[in-house]
């Protein structure tokens, strides 16, 4: 047995199809405290634990202890693999958007290195030398997630007549409108054709990255309407720096040589 409370809220809320925002309603609380609940980062209060306990239809013991098998001790307690499917698909979005939004609140400036334009990703080759957006000059350009605004800066010094950013996180936007320090850290841990959310802490925050093969990234633009019109894999390096394969690192030229780093699909909405 482990205790594991945050992760018990967690999987019998989504069991039962309810938002953070609705169980913070119930129980008295902010959804911000269901949030660290969830994401370990505090516990509730032990005055609120009979609340919590009468909600979900348990017994308060219930609540802190998880099997051998992850699952929450509790008379219909089922399978680790039936209990993450649950889990998966009761998740709802505006949960991830809260998760997402508290991490990129959290990210310091020197912690993080983002991708930017002309950058496409570590060892890739730039806009510079794609030319994917063509002639940007007179035109008005919104970028979706902006981060610190460095994609808006290349844009202006362009000759865009008009930029827009928007951003899940108020702190980046705050950055961007400041001028810009980028940070940037990428994790990948799961094989390329299981495709899973995958769950990335940092500064105590989480994020969920989706681990799509390219062909699920190809099928879902033409499912929604977009019209493809580019896919480019190659990689940029200087065949001095690849000849040194740096094993240690996540990034290297040695290991872009072998494997291209990035996948840029340039599509249009029809």
């Amino acid at each position: 047995m482990k205790i594991n409370i945050g992760q018990n809220i967690r999987s019998l809320r989504l069991k039962r199809h309810v938002s953070q925002e609705e169980l913070a309603e119930t129980i008295g609380v902010t959804i911000q405290a269901i949030s660290k609940w969830e994401t370990g980062k505090a516990n509730p209060d032990i005055m609120l634990l009979p609340k919590l306990a009468e909600y979900f239809g348990i017994a308060i013991d219930n609540l802190f202890y998880t099997n051998e098998a992850g699952s929450p001790d509790s008379d219909d307690t089922k399978n680790l693999l039936e209990q993450n499917s649950q889990w998966w698909e009761g998740l709802e979005e505006t949960d991830i958007l809260e998760q997402n939004s508290c991490w990129w609140e959290g990210v310091e400036e020197s912690g993080l290195v983002t991708t930017s334009l002309p950058g496409y990703g570590f060892f890739t080759p730039t806009e510079d030398t794609l030319c994917l957006l063509g002639d940007i000059r007179g035109k008005i350009m919104l970028e979706i997630a902006c981060g610190s605004g460095g994609s808006l800066i290349w844009a202006s010094r362009k000759g865009a007549k008009e930029l827009y950013g928007l951003d899940i996180s108020a702190t980046q936007i705050k950055r961007a409108k400041q001028l810009l320090k980028e940070n940037g850290q990428y994790l990948l841990s799961k094989s390329y054709v299981e495709e899973q959310d995958i769950i990335y802490s940092n500064n105590s925050e989480t994020t969920y990255l989706h681990n799509w093969k390219t062909s699920s990234y190809l099928n879902c633009l033409a499912k929604h309407g977009f019209l493809i019109e580019q896919v480019v894999e190659e990689s940029a390096y200087h065949e001095q720096e690849a000849a040194v394969f740096q094993e240690e690192k996540f990034y290297s030229a040695g290991k872009a040589k072998l494997l291209n780093p990035s996948i840029i699909i340039k599509a249009r909405k029809l």
